[in-house]
């Protein structure tokens, strides 16, 4: 993992040099563009929009009480429309049961009336004294229960005709002749529609007495999203509709998931319109700083600009449903565009190495959390931190060789057994404890002609010192030279465990830095994928990973060396990845591949 990690990070310390706006722009792209843009433009924006919701630090203990009570206010707004939907929706759904046609018209009566007496009492819900009822700033309370069933007031009720009547008394009393009453499934429907354009217009009314109360320098609030040495919450606005109109450009193309898109476009018309507001305060700032007559003869733009001001945050309130999603709202879709996309270019294997292609498609999204992880603080310290993991890794495994290389030997060498039904003997045993200590003895020699190198083994494996040497060796090493005689094991089952299983464990050593004492027995295994045989590059052979990367002539001797190491520790891993990638997409279209 480590290794995979620094793959990843340096992939994307690369990818930096691309996110210009040209880059961004680019319909092809590449598949880390939006790790980058949640990871820095998000956040980014996310903590301004906490202040947003935050508001100053009250000075005085009446400063506390006065922020808090506007902030029950509104808070008990929204719990009163969460209340009111959850009763109206379950009183439709009776209505819609009912039997007989006055039934229904009875129930949507008591329906409307409940209702209107819900948005227009004490606070819109809530039966504290004194506390803001946010339907009646835009409305009235004798207005609303006729605006919900889409009809004028009539002129009893709003006193032009004598004698003046209570809405509920009208209704009662002309139920049975109004058009609306005909179909009381229908009017529910309507009641339904118009409550909710009635709700959103007090939502407004709530942000804008919150903004006015709640917070009080704007001005600061606005200037400090406006001002950064790396990003500004205005760049990143930018640069996250930029993104976004790349993202649907990469959906046209490689036909992607276009259910996605509507809300891709109502995400950037949100922003486009927030930007609107910051264009529009720019201007007024350019005309104040134009003028040439004195700062007290400019007031009435200062005072344009502070209203700008508190435009721009209640639009900011409007557009990110601040008040309900808090700060969320933005980073939650975000989060969806961003593994869209990702989704889109891995299935096209869009700028994706087949390794890369692999990694994230076996591991699906939880490789996209990592990196998102990966690259969320100082880039030194994350490339500092996987220098060290990759180091302790090594270490790890240089332990392991010294403690368990002799027990793998050994048990590959029983697996051979079994499977072959040899039995190796004394002196298949003197045999391999020669050949061993004279790899052990000639590793690292510098003469590298296979050949010489093959007589002088010979020449040295038959030395009266090797000979004399090898009883140590054996003692010192015993564990490799199994003692269990053929006729105490059992042959392998008609699967071919024990071929397997000394293939798999052949692949395994393979992580060992010296392959001494593994390669003959190693010698041509090949670990078999399950998957169909028409399958191309699904098997992994221990010849070919000894020497991947060391006859490579672009690479120096060193990088030949470090790269064949690197890959030897990874091949049973790369061995399961690979095959998990490929039969996840074995049953899919070939345009969802």
């Amino acid at each position: 993992q480590a290794r995979d990690g620094m793959r990843l990070f340096q992939k994307g310390m690369d990818d930096l040099k691309t996110q210009k706006s040209k880059a961004v722009q680019s319909a092809s792209g590449n598949p880390f563009v939006g790790y980058y843009v949640l990871n820095t433009h998000v956040p980014n924006i996310t903590k301004w929009l906490q202040k947003i919701q935050i508001g100053v630090d009250p000075k005085l203990p009446t400063d506390a009480t006065f922020q808090n009570k506007i902030q029950q206010e509104v808070v008990d707004f929204y719990k009163g429309v969460k209340i009111l939907l959850g009763d109206f929706n379950s009183n439709v759904a009776t209505i819609k049961t009912l039997p007989s046609l006055q039934a229904k018209q009875n129930a949507v009566l008591k329906l409307l009336i409940q209702t209107s007496s819900s948005m227009t009492g004490s606070s819109g819900f809530s039966r504290q004294d004194g506390n803001t009822n946010f339907f009646l700033l835009s409305s009235n309370a004798m207005r609303i229960p006729f605006d919900l069933i889409g009809i004028p007031v009539p002129d009893q009720v709003s006193g032009k005709v004598m004698p003046m009547m209570d809405y509920d008394s009208w209704l009662r009393a002309n139920m049975d002749s109004l058009p609306v009453f005909k179909d009381p499934t229908a009017l529910a429907d309507t009641i339904g529609q118009n409550m909710q354009a009635i709700i959103r217009s007090a939502n407004v009314s709530a942000i804008e007495y919150f903004n006015r109360w709640y917070i009080v320098d704007k001005a600061a609030l606005v200037n400090e999203s406006t001002i950064d040495i790396n990003y500004t919450v205005q760049d990143s606005l930018k640069a996250i509709n930029e993104y976004l109109e790349s993202e649907k450009k990469r959906i046209a193309l490689y036909n992607g998931n276009v259910s996605i898109v509507p809300t891709i476009v109502d995400t950037q018309a949100r922003i486009q319109t927030i930007l609107k507001a910051y264009a529009g305060l720019e201007a007024l700032g350019k005309a104040v700083l134009s003028e040439k007559t004195d700062i007290a003869e400019s007031q009435e733009k200062i005072q344009a600009t502070a209203d700008a001001y508190e435009k721009l945050v209640t639009t900011v309130y409007e557009q990110f449903n601040v008040m309900q999603s808090r700060s969320g709202f933005l980073a939650n879709r975000m989060v969806n565009f961003v593994y869209q996309d990702y989704i889109t270019l891995l299935q096209n294997k869009v700028d994706f190495t087949p390794y890369q292609a692999d990694l994230f498609s076996a591991s699906g999204m939880a490789m996209m959390d990592k990196m998102l992880g990966m690259y969320n603080g100082n880039p030194a310290n994350v490339q500092t931190d996987l220098n060290m993991a990759l180091r302790i890794n090594k270490g790890n495994l240089e332990a392991l060789d010294g403690l368990l290389k002799d027990n793998v030997i050994g048990t590959i060498a029983d697996l051979n057994r079994i499977k072959s039904r040899e039995e190796e003997g004394f002196f298949g045993h003197l045999d391999r404890v020669l050949s061993d200590r004279t790899d052990d003895v000639m590793e690292g020699g510098k003469d590298k002609n296979p050949t010489i190198r093959k007589m002088l083994k010979i020449g040295h494996k038959f030395s009266l010192q090797n000979v004399a040497s090898s009883v140590w060796y054996w003692f010192k090493h015993s564990d490799r030279y199994s003692s269990v005689s053929d006729s105490t094991s059992a042959p392998q089952s008609e699967f071919d465990d024990a071929t397997n299983v000394q293939a798999q464990l052949c692949i395994q050593a393979l992580a060992f830095n010296s392959q001494n004492g593994i390669k003959e027995l190693c010698h041509g295994l090949v670990l078999k994928s399950p998957l169909p045989t028409n399958l191309k590059g699904m098997d992994v052979a221990y010849d070919q990973k000894l020497s991947v990367y060391l006859n490579d002539k672009s690479l120096t001797a060193q990088k030949q060396q470090s790269m064949n190491h690197s890959d030897r520790i990874c091949a049973f891993r790369d061995f399961n990845i690979r095959n998990m990638a490929v039969f996840m997409s074995l049953n899919k279209q070939p345009g969802q591949q």
